[in-house]
């Protein structure tokens, strides 16, 4: 009898491990995925030149009060030599979900809308 509630002690411990790994907290605010975005944006190889500047948003889900929770965040790089930008989209654990631009400016590699 001792065996088996050793085992289920320990599988009972394993699934609070478990629980709680997968509620870690997420990011909060925009600044807390910067390192990630910058690191995607320097994977391009922007010359810096083309950059006029760069901001990161969080996008909302819309539902619920004061706008909902954080969706995603978008790194956004403003070009002085093109009219429009380049996206980088992280989901709320800051992983990245991809990359594009927009109007007149193309980043080689990168979908263009």
């Amino acid at each position: 009898m001792r065996v088996s509630q050793k085992k289920g002690v320990q599988s009972l411990g394993l699934a609070l491990v478990l629980a709680m790994s997968t509620f870690a907290p997420l990011p909060v605010a925009a600044e807390d995925c910067q390192s990630q975005i910058d690191a995607e944006i320097a994977k391009l190889q922007l010359p810096p030149e083309r950059v006029k500047k760069t901001f990161t948003i969080e996008i909302y889900n819309g539902q619920g009060r004061g706008g909902g929770r954080i969706e995603r965040f978008e790194g956004w790089v403003v070009f002085k030599d093109c009219k429009g930008n380049l996206v980088v989209t992280m989901d709320r654990a800051c992983r990245q979900q991809g990359n594009y631009t927009t109007y007149e400016c193309q980043v080689p590699g990168v979908k263009h809308y």
